[in-house]
């Protein structure tokens, strides 16, 4: 798996309080055809801490088989948060993401601070 691209959230608003989101980067790997959208990270060591891998045209997945548990990050078309789960353990035959989900962040558990990734943040893609 090359992590070749980069991912970065940005705030949606400021909103009332005047907080804002700290810029977070990482290193995307793309799942785009469909073998590789189905295989996600199974059978892949865990990626390190900084990596992730992005699955497009998919709004749910699965945990079969996989050997560690996993955060996920729904994004919408515009490449918006729409759902966030939380270290999702092993062997769960099904995690949605809603019907606005279009893709989905896979990363290792633990290290991406989903607590900043609210509704509306949005994500961007870069080479390099």
């Amino acid at each position: 798996m090359q992590f070749s691209l980069s991912l970065t959230f940005f705030a949606a608003d400021v909103g009332a309080d005047h907080q804002t989101l700290p810029v977070i980067t990482l290193s995307l790997a793309r799942a785009v055809w469909f073998h590789q959208r189905m295989r996600g990270l199974l059978f892949h060591p865990a990626p390190p801490s900084g990596n992730a891998l992005l699955i497009e045209r998919c709004n749910s997945v699965h945990t079969v088989g996989m050997r560690y548990p996993l955060d996920l990050v729904f994004l919408d078309r515009a490449r918006r948060v729409v759902g966030v789960r939380h270290s999702v353990p092993p062997n769960r035959l099904l995690i949605h993401g809603g019907l606005r989900a279009a893709s989905v962040l896979e990363a290792t558990s633990g290290w991406l601070p989903l607590h900043l990734l609210r509704p509306g943040t949005q994500a961007v893609i870069s080479e390099g």
